[in-house]
């Protein structure tokens, strides 16, 4: 019997395996499946490989999805011989099957519930008098929502291509509704801001009159609280006007203060004579030609000096 005869009568091997395509196409391994067969039988006879369907099946429940196979319907084995190398091996390919979370369709037996998946951010400004009376208070609402995909088989969040696959290329992740902007609130007329206690937001966003700012807050913004103290405007015009009362009367106390200083010093010394500034005087201070030389009070005081 020649070598063709004998390879007819030969046992023949077949090797299939069932590969993820979203871990290398290497092969699968699931507690308590068997992901790897071999199959015998005579050249030109059918392949079979036992229970094959039924673990795809259990794979399926585990949240893999069937993509390709590269074993042809009613293959048969070959009469290669197998000595050196298995000249028939096959593959399935298995992908993961993935599904949106959101708030709508959350994951908590994984770590998404619904909270995790939603956020509602706010801003609250509490107006108060200064005299203790809360005035109206207003809240502000930026609401966030969180979506991203699981994967079936991971259970981890992933990032996926249009047809819904695992995209391997990118890194999953939640990904959120845009930036929102809380809106600017107006001054409360007539009022001014004597006090500020401000949480998560900064000072300068409060204006003088009790104005507060817009403010952009993202998915992960911490809420907002703003506690302002006010006062009447008018009660500030009127310290205002007091103050301006009080720094003209002092300004008029020294103005006064200071006409009087000349007053005085233009006052005459009663003791010193004064000279008219266009009489001519002696040695003695006597006036030449003062009317006392007329009736003889320059010789008496010359005649006292002797």
């Amino acid at each position: 019997m020649n070598n063709d005869e004998m390879l007819k009568h030969q046992l023949q091997t077949a090797h299939l395996k069932i590969v993820d395509q979203d871990n290398s196409f290497k092969q699968i391994e699931s507690d308590g499946l068997t992901t790897a067969f071999t199959a015998q039988g005579l050249p030109k006879t059918a392949i079979n490989f036992q229970e094959v369907n039924q673990v795809l099946q259990q794979l399926k429940q585990r949240g893999y999805l069937y993509v390709k196979s590269d074993l042809p319907d009613d293959e048969t084995f070959d009469s290669i011989d197998d000595q050196d190398q298995i000249s028939q091996r096959y593959q399935i390919v298995m992908r993961h099957a993935t599904r949106p979370v959101n708030a709508d369709n959350p994951a908590a037996n994984y770590g998404y519930d619904k909270e995790s998946l939603y956020r509602d951010v706010t801003r609250t400004v509490t107006y108060f008098a200064d005299n203790g009376v809360e005035l109206a208070p207003v809240v502000q609402h930026a609401y966030f929502d969180g979506a991203s995909y699981l994967d079936e088989v991971t259970h981890k969040l992933v990032a996926t291509n249009l047809d819904g696959s695992v995209d391997t290329s990118k890194k999953g992740g939640l990904s959120w509704s845009p930036d929102q902007e809380f809106p600017a609130i107006a001054a409360l007329g007539g009022y001014r801001v004597v006090k500020l206690q401000t949480e998560n937001e900064a000072d300068r966003d409060v204006a003088e009159d009790g104005a507060v700012a817009a403010m952009k807050v993202a998915h992960n913004s911490q809420n907002v609280k703003l506690v302002i103290t006010l006062a009447s405007a008018a009660d500030n015009a009127d310290e205002a006007a007091i103050d301006e009362s009080e720094n003209d009367a002092k300004n008029n106390t020294t103005t006064q203060d200071s006409d009087d200083s000349s007053l005085l010093a233009e006052q005459k010394d009663p003791e010193k004579p004064e000279n008219d500034e266009n009489l001519e005087v002696d040695s003695d201070g006597i006036p030449i030609g003062d009317p006392l030389d007329l009736i003889g009070l320059s010789g008496i005081k010359k005649h006292n000096r002797d």
